[in-house]
């Protein structure tokens, strides 16, 4: 599986093979099919899913990798954020960006594994499920782009409003775009939507990389 360590992450990403059960699971479900049929949306690996045994990504690749909690999962980029390897598109920062066009989705299909209350899920494991797609915005912008630094990233803050709860079960989608880049400092939006398209959640955050050298 891709190592976002190395320096040709994102073509290894992008060569990396779909769980092909994830992808017929997202193209049946009304609220997720329209994103995998369009043209300027691409299905991709996620490393996240499959640890590697050295510890990292234990718990969104094994604790919550259960029937119970997050049965399906599936990532989804821009490809005008995100060019394909060899494209003449320059892709980056989009002006246009947002919940109608976003650099990133993460699809998820939550059972009653992940709830607080009973038939909610709960607020802080949607949370990390949040910070984890916004990192994959700031991780993906990185390595598709001429920069050289590969130092780690760190979630600096997250601003999160919860605007309505997130029943279970649901297959959810969090969007996730970049906002602005200045130096070591990412900012990034996204929002989490549930199954009707409704907006539960929405949220502002900042990772900064850490200076070279330095971790």
């Amino acid at each position: 599986m891709a190592d976002w360590r190395a320096g040709d992450y994102y073509t290894q990403l992008r060569a990396a093979p779909v769980d092909v059960k994830e992808l017929q699971y997202f193209q049946s479900q009304p609220s997720t099919k329209p994103w995998l049929e369009h043209t300027d949306y691409s299905p991709i690996a996620s490393p996240v899913r499959a640890p590697r045994g050295d510890g990292e990504d234990e718990f969104l690749g094994r604790v919550v990798h259960t029937d119970d909690t997050i049965r399906h999962w599936l990532a989804v980029i821009s490809n005008k954020a995100f060019p394909p390897p060899g494209s003449e598109k320059s892709g980056g920062l989009q002006k246009d960006a947002g919940t109608e066009k976003p650099d990133f989705m993460l699809l998820c299909d939550l059972q009653y594994g992940v709830n607080g209350f009973r038939g909610i899920a709960h607020g802080g494991f949607l949370c990390s499920l949040i910070d984890e797609a916004l990192a994959q915005v700031v991780e993906l912008h990185r390595h598709s782009s001429d920069s050289p630094s590969r130092e780690y990233l760190y979630t600096a803050n997250l601003n999160v409003n919860f605007r309505r709860p997130v029943a279970t079960p649901n297959v959810i989608i969090i969007k996730g775009w970049l906002e602005k880049k200045q130096g070591r400092k990412w900012t990034v939006r996204g929002v989490l939507e549930n199954g009707r398209g409704e907006g539960c959640i929405d949220v502002d955050g900042l990772w900064i990389a850490a200076r070279p050298g330095k971790i």
